[in-house]
């Protein structure tokens, strides 16, 4: 799916394209890190995990793309492996 947002209140980019894996969460963000001169970035989100009933990417990794849009596989740009998740304050 591909997305534009009004806005770069919560993304990188103002276009990307999602990608979900079979159990409907997302897998992949492809974009162009525009703060970065446009670079093509594969962003990977997997291992999830339930927290409060909310289902969360622990992992992240991010690579560059190719000319052809697949994922260079490396070098390895970002990396990010979260754990011990919790929700604090006021839930309305």
């Amino acid at each position: 799916m591909c997305c534009r947002s009004p806005a770069r209140r919560w993304s990188p980019t103002l276009e990307q394209a999602l990608y979900f894996n079979e159990d409907g969460l997302l897998a992949c963000r492809d974009y162009d890190v525009e703060i970065s001169g446009g670079v093509a970035a594969a962003h990977y989100v997997f291992g999830y995990d339930e927290v409060a009933g909310t289902k969360l990417p622990t992992k992240r990794r991010v690579f560059p793309r190719k000319p052809d849009g697949r994922s260079a596989g490396e070098p390895l740009v970002v990396s990010i492996d979260l754990s011990e998740i919790t929700f604090t304050g006021n839930r309305a």
